[in-house]
């Protein structure tokens, strides 16, 4: 019974720590980006914590590929006018 409960005091505090490193990483982003925020950059201090490089790269490449579709209607309404 003691193994069981200790196995349950494990999880519960890896719960814990992984919301109360949420929590830090959160607020942290939120200073940053009052403060620091530099224009240029994609995404938050966060998602670069909390994704893969393999996930970084690929919602990447879909967030430019957006972004030059915009580009590119932008373009064709003003040649267009």
């Amino acid at each position: 019974m003691k193994i069981k409960n200790k196995r349950k005091e494990n999880k519960m505090k890896k719960i814990l720590q992984k919301i109360v490193y949420y929590n830090k990483i959160q607020k942290e982003d939120c200073k940053l980006s009052f403060f620091y925020r530099n224009c240029f950059e994609l995404f938050s201090p966060l998602f670069y914590h909390t994704h893969t490089q393999e996930e970084i790269n690929r919602i990447s490449k879909e967030e430019l590929k957006k972004l030059e579709e915009c580009l590119q209607q932008y373009k064709n309404s003003i040649l267009n006018q």
